[in-house]
């Protein structure tokens, strides 16, 4: 039997890195060169590993017997694929390749001819020639043909079996060969029939999202893909899956099937598994093709190919932002920590951190990061300004030891950020606590069993084993049993809740008495730790329910009795004490002093009806009225103030002055004098209030303009009245009261106090400051040291007021006014060292305020001044200064305090030195003292202090007249005269609004041709050839550097020449003006006679309205006590010296007089205009000096009313505008309407022509706002008519303004006006504009009609604008400057 087997014209070859596996019939593959190794798992498949990177050389092996040299009739057609793409084309067997150098790659040959379907192809393409014999032979062969006939008895022959194998199904030709040796031979030719069977290609499905046609992935996440195939084959048959991958760019796109991607990472893509590893894909859209490939029924026909798709999006992945540690860690307080962002990464990136950016952000409240907006409270490091860490900017975050407060909650939050894509990880971190604190909470002032509500109470509470590093927070509570009060910390007291101490205002529990209060304090380290201690105290409720009258309601100065009585005032600490006083008209203020009831006591006693009592008389500009204080104490001090006023009218209305001197002698001189009986009797209460009315009608004199023959008389009778008062004896606070009161309005009349009785005065009040301290341990609290304080600050400043008066120059002044000088400074520095005592740290500064100077105090924990400045004054002060400690902390124990005292002269109080008509600032001055626990005082003395300091005078300016010089450029200069031997600092400031630039070159004599400049300056950008000193903080002032400036001789001629670098658009003079003034800084020690100017210089801030002087090196600068201050003190001032230099006029026009007739007519005759017009303006000054600013209290307004309302009446400057009728007002507001008022003032004219009268209308309750107003006039027959412009109303307790525009006539009597206010968002009428604006301009550009105008705007009188005629309209140019 033969055997036969029918080739298919397919073969393939794989070739891949680690070897080719060949299938039969075989392709032989050599390596051109030497190969590694080679596998043969069996026969017919072997495998060989070739170098990567050379040529692979393929040939076809032929059958047996076949020629090499016979050719086919069609050659065959091979084509080859790498990786699936083809790439070569050939009518040969054999070929040759380059071998890639990949992983994976693999080679397909596929070969076919047309010679397959010819008959010789079975024979020349056997495989094996198999010859069968009778050992072959098969007794069944019959069997396989089935339903054949056969000629002979099939069961009586053997037959032979040969498998055939064909290419497809049909009829097959066969041809039988047999032979019997070499005998016989029989060729038989037949067909066979060939059944093939195909397969059916039941399911293929890539599996894909249900809803979604296109599945979602990330670069940085693997991606498997999944293929269904179900194929049904009668015959085992191999199945090929192929899949492909395509970019496309939308997902109705169709791309072209031969242009796949080459993935070499994807491997292998012949299975119903794809795995495709992360960052294989870009960003984008692709198409994902798996095809298979099912075998039909003839071998020499494709396959059919199936597939199916699905569209993958590759995305960005999320950023991973990381937090070693989790989300939650606790570290200590005294441990350093870190927080460790290391591990983020970009799932998208090989290099996981490549391109990242790291931002820290830390908050104790998470909510905060819902916004991003850091909440008040809830930063974690004091440098933090918002969520951002200090230092945000890297992957590690280093926290050292103590940086944070413990026993707290921090989130961290790391933000992780890659171009657009971010990502955020927060973690808590709780910090753990330290030790606590130790506290010692103790009480200061008011410390009794039952607490008074009418004092000051101070409690400390400082912790003890604090250090500058324990950083101890203070919170303090007020409870009421286990209820906290709702308490206004800021309002009711000086120190807040957040300081060591604790300073309740006086009268803060007025209103919740008789009930038990603990106060709590709180006290957090920065460590975390925690301290709470208590303080308890019952409120003593003062008297209550009581009323007091005065009998009668008004009289006459030192004549009339009055009469007090009190009643239903109710207590159970009896027995109950009645104190009168009658308050001062004048006196000064301390801001922490909540009652200002300063004032001589009437009566003191355990009655409630006082004795008939006399008073002085009332404020004239008051309506004479008088205000007396009633005091109702309770046996524990408790008290309850209630005011009276009365009206007391002069009794010197209708008496001669020397009547009236002669009357007050008579009470004050003479053994029969009243002020004699009072003291024979020890009645120091009453001869205090008679001095106090005696002196009260002395003071009358003052207003008085005409010159009084009897100053002589009154002022023995002053000095009298001083030594009365300073003789009698202060064994209690009652006597201090009335002494110190006496001397407040004994030496309120400068003019009248002399040298004997300033000194008289001076010493007995510094008896009294030195007193205090020890009235204020035993008997009294704070409150009424500055209250007694009050009565001796008025007294100093109405001393010094009369120390400075007269004083022409330093040589006139005498040696008893330089002691009476000196031992007020001394009684200041005593008076502000007792109420420092009454100080506690971390209260607001206390200010006093005087007629001619300033006092502020404070006092600071030292270890709070740690690299900090002092810094007593309000930001919108005029005088601040900021001197740093000059000792180390570490040289003073951190439980000292610094008490501060500041002081600002209007006048400088030392008139005796030589350069003090030079000053031209106010004078300031300090000193500061540090004090331990136990008692010890040192002075402390700063290494430097900066003042800045107020000119008294404007600096005058100049306006710049610029010359064309070259194209496009203009040129100014001038010249001034310096003093060089002078120490002082020049500097030049400009003023213009044109948007220019200046150059300006400086230069050593008159000329500025030919000459070298010593210094250049660039307005715009302040940079100069020379080194400047110091950078002002202006860029438009200069400061001049006379270093450079070198001469023989003192006076120094210096030249600056100003251009402009930019053109000028407009043909008009740059409006440039310019000032030159100097500054010398001076200080003094207390030692010497006159100012020292060696260690201190201008500062940045110096400009023409106030001068900055930086002293530094002032620790040596005192080396010797002062002979009248205690403490080390330090006084500032500055020398000022404006240019233009005086003119001489005899050289200058003297020798050309007779060649200047017509010159010197013109100035003599407006010199007597100037005459005429300057008497005219000063008795229109004179006239109106009295009404000028002063608001007319109606007459008819309702005592009772408590709502307050300013009008002001502006009547138009038309002729014939003014008005003598009577003027009626009526107010309609929105929750009510006023009364209608009379508008009048006995004694004083209103409603003149283009004249401003201001009102003070009271009404029964608040009008709301205002909807209209009505306006009458009752005409008379010599002013028929009223010209009203415009009305003006305020609101003395909103402060809210109405403006009505009326502009109306009234002609007539009763004839009514009504009109509405404006509204301020509406332009005004250009009719009114223009007219007001012109009645306003024709006075103020007028200066010759100054004389004649209604009203002068501003500060300056007519007399002073008529003198300033030459520079008026340069003081508004440059206010205009200024504003813009």
């Amino acid at each position: 039997m033969a055997f036969a087997s029918l080739l298919s014209w397919f073969s393939m070859l794989i070739i891949s890195c680690y070897g080719v596996t060949i299938k039969l019939p075989p392709l032989h593959v050599n390596c051109l060169k030497p190969f590694e190794n080679i596998i043969t798992p069996n026969d017919t498949i072997f495998r060989m590993t070739c170098l990567p990177g050379k040529w692979l050389e393929l040939s076809y092996e032929r059958s047996p017997g076949i020629s090499p040299t016979e050719k086919f009739t069609i050659p065959p057609l091979c084509n080859w694929y790498q990786d699936g793409i083809w790439f070569y084309e050939t009518t040969r067997w054999e070929g040759k390749v380059w071998a890639p150098g990949k992983v994976g790659t693999v080679i397909n040959v596929k070969c076919r001819s047309s010679n397959c379907r010819m008959t010789n192809c079975v024979r020349r393409y056997l495989v094996k020639s198999i010859n069968y014999n009778y050992g072959n032979a098969a007794a069944d062969a019959h069997k396989l043909l089935p339903g054949t006939a056969f000629p002979f008895d099939v069961n009586k022959y053997e037959g032979f079996v040969v498998k055939v194998n064909f290419s497809k199904s049909g009829l097959k030709p066969v041809t039988l060969q047999a032979k019997f040796g070499s005998h016989v031979s029989k060729v038989l030719e037949t067909s066979i029939l060939v059944e093939k069977f195909p397969c059916d290609l039941l399911t293929l499905k890539i599996n894909k999202p249900a809803l979604n046609p296109v599945m979602t992935t990330t670069k940085g996440k693997q991606l498997t893909l999944y293929l269904t195939v179900a194929v049904k084959c009668l015959v085992p048959k191999p199945t090929i899956i192929e899949w492909k991958v395509y970019r496309i760019f939308s997902i109705s796109d169709s791309p072209d099937w031969n242009d796949f991607l080459d993935l070499p990472q994807i491997i292998p893509r012949n299975q119903t598994t794809l795995t495709i590893p992360k960052n294989t894909l870009d960003y984008g859209l692709y198409l994902f093709r798996a095809s298979v490939d099912i075998p039909v029924d003839d071998d020499e026909v494709d396959d059919d190919r199936y597939s199916d798709t699905l569209v993958v999006e590759v995305q960005e992945s999320e950023l991973i932002a990381v937090i070693a540690g989790g989300s939650f860690k606790t570290v200590g307080f005294s441990h350093s920590w870190i927080l460790n962002g290391n591990a983020s990464y970009d799932p998208d990136s090989p290099d996981s951190r490549d391109g990242m950016e790291f931002t820290w952000y830390c908050t104790t409240k998470e909510k905060d990061y819902n916004n991003m907006i850091l909440s008040p409270n809830s930063k974690c490091h004091p440098d933090q300004r918002d969520l951002k860490w200090i230092d945000p900017f890297d992957a590690f975050l280093y926290v050292e030891a103590e940086e944070l407060p413990g026993h707290r909650s921090y989130y961290f939050r790391l933000v992780v950020n890659k171009e657009d894509r971010n990502s955020h990880f927060t973690q808590e971190v709780f910090v753990e606590s330290g030790s606590p604190p130790i506290v010692n909470m103790e009480c200061i002032e008011n410390c009794f069993e039952k607490f008074i509500p009418t004092e000051r109470f101070t409690l400390s509470g400082k912790c003890t084993n604090c250090s500058t590093n324990s950083r101890p927070t203070y919170e303090w509570s007020l409870f009421q049993g286990k209820t906290e009060v709702d308490f206004d910390w800021a309002a009711k007291t000086t120190t807040g809740r957040s300081s060591a101490y604790l300073s309740i205002l006086p009268q803060t529990f007025l209103k919740a008495v008789d009930l038990w209060y603990t106060v709590v304090l709180n006290v957090t380290t920065w460590s975390g730790a925690q301290s709470t201690n208590e303080y308890s105290f019952y409120v003593n409720s003062p008297p209550g329910a009581g009323r007091c009258f005065i009998e009668p309601s008004e009289g006459i100065a030192l004549q009339t009795k009055f009469r007090i009585g009190c009643n239903g005032f109710k207590d159970v600490n009896q027995p109950l004490t009645y104190k009168i006083l009658s308050s001062l008209t004048k006196s000064s203020n301390i801001s922490s002093l909540q009652t200002n009831s300063l004032g001589v006591i009437i009566y003191n006693g355990y009655d409630s009806t006082t004795p008939p009592f006399l008073l002085p008389a009332g404020e004239p500009s008051l309506n004479y009225s008088s205000t007396l204080h009633i005091q109702v104490y309770d046996s524990l001090s408790a008290y309850t103030e209630l005011s009276l006023n009365v009206k007391v009218y002069n009794f010197q209305s209708e008496m001669s002055q020397e009547a009236i001197v002669e009357t007050l002698t008579s009470m004050a001189n003479g053994s029969s004098s009243m002020i004699n009986n009072y003291l024979t009797a020890g009645d120091y209460i009453s001869l205090g209030h008679l001095i106090h009315m005696i002196t009260s009608s002395l003071n009358y004199f003052k207003s008085v303009e005409s010159t009084n023959p009897l100053q002589e008389e009154r002022i023995q009778l002053r000095e009298n009245l001083l030594n009365i008062s300073t003789g009698l004896l202060s064994l209690d606070v009652m006597g201090m009261n009335q002494i110190i009161t006496c001397i407040a309005e004994l030496t309120e009349d400068a003019k009248e106090v002399n040298v004997q009785s300033q000194q008289l005065a001076v010493k007995k009040l510094n008896d009294f400051a030195d007193s205090l301290g020890n009235f204020k341990k035993e008997f009294i609290g704070i409150s009424e040291t500055e209250r007694l304080s009050r009565g001796i600050v008025t007294s100093l400043s109405s001393l010094m007021n009369a120390a400075l008066l007269n004083v022409e120059s330093p040589s006139a002044i005498v040696e008893e006014k330089v002691q009476v000088l000196e031992q007020i400074l001394s009684t200041m520095e005593t008076l502000t060292e007792m109420i420092l005592q009454g100080k506690v740290p971390g209260e607001k500064t206390t200010l006093i305020t005087a007629a001619n100077f300033n006092m502020s105090l404070k006092k600071y924990d030292k270890w709070h001044l740690k690299g900090s400045a002092l810094n007593i004054t309000k930001e919108d002060c005029h005088n601040c200064w900021y001197p740093s400690l000059r000792v180390p902390v570490t040289d003073v124990p951190m439980n000292v305090v610094v008490s501060v005292a500041y002081y600002e002269f209007e006048e400088s109080p030392f008139p005796w030195f030589k350069s003090g008509k030079e000053i031209d600032t106010h004078v300031t001055g300090y000193y500061m003292m540090a004090t331990n626990d136990n008692g010890g005082v040192m002075n402390e003395m700063p290494e430097s202090v900066e003042v800045v300091l107020n000119r008294k005078h404007i600096v005058p300016f100049f306006d710049l007249l610029f010359v064309p010089v070259e194209l496009d450029t203009l040129m100014a200069a001038f010249t001034f005269e310096v003093n060089i031997m002078v120490k002082t600092d020049w500097f030049l400031q400009f003023f213009y609004s044109d948007d220019i630039t200046l150059a300006v070159s400086l230069y050593v004599g008159n000329e500025v041709r030919n000459n070298t400049p010593i210094a250049l300056f660039n307005i715009s950008t302040m940079t100069t050839s020379q080194v400047n000193t110091l950078k002002m903080n202006n860029f438009k002032i200069l400061r001049l550097p006379m270093d450079l400036v070198t001469s023989a001789k003192p006076a120094v001629n210096i030249s600056l020449q100003v251009t402009t670098r930019h053109s000028i658009t407009s043909t008009a003079n740059p409006n440039v003006q310019f000032s030159i003034f100097n500054a010398g800084c001076l200080f003094f020690d207390g030692n010497g006679d006159d100012w020292n100017d060696g260690n201190c210089k201008a500062g940045p801030l110096t400009d023409n309205a106030v001068v900055h002087c930086v002293c530094k090196n002032m620790v040596n600068v005192q080396t010797r006590k002062s002979r009248f201050l205690k403490h080390r003190h330090l006084f500032f001032s500055t020398r000022l010296f404006i240019p233009p230099n005086p003119i001489n006029l005899t050289n200058v026009t003297a020798k050309s007089v007779q060649q200047n007739l017509v010159s010197l007519l013109t100035v003599i005759v407006m010199l007597i205009l100037y005459i005429i017009l300057n008497v005219l303006a000063r008795k229109r000054d004179k006239r109106e000096k009295c009404n000028r600013h002063n608001i007319v209290i109606l007459p008819d307004n309702d005592p009772y009313d408590c709502q307050s309302l300013l009008v002001t009446f502006f009547t138009g400057s038309r002729w014939g505008s003014g008005t003598t009728g009577s003027v009626y007002l009526k107010i309609f507001g929105k929750d009510g309407y006023s009364h209608r008022h009379r508008l009048h003032c006995n004694g004083r004219k209103l409603f003149q022509t283009g004249g401003c009268d201001t009102f003070l209308l009271k009404t029964n309750c608040a009008l709301g706002d205002i909807q209209y107003i009505e306006i009458w006039l009752k005409a008379t027959k010599d002013s028929p008519k009223w010209y009203l412009s415009r009305v003006q109303i305020e609101d003395l307790q909103t402060k809210q303004v109405w403006y009505f525009m009326c502009r109306s006539w009234f002609k007539g009597n009763f004839v009514k006006g009504k009109f509405g206010p404006m509204d301020l968002e509406r332009r005004l009428e250009k009719t009114d504009f223009i007219q007001i604006s012109w009645s306003y301009d024709l006075y103020v550009d007028n200066v010759m009609l100054t004389p004649f105008a209604p009203d002068i705007p501003g500060t300056l009188t007519r007399s002073q604008t008529l003198a300033l005629s030459g520079t008026r309209q340069k003081h508004r140019q440059r206010n205009f400057i200024s504003s813009t």
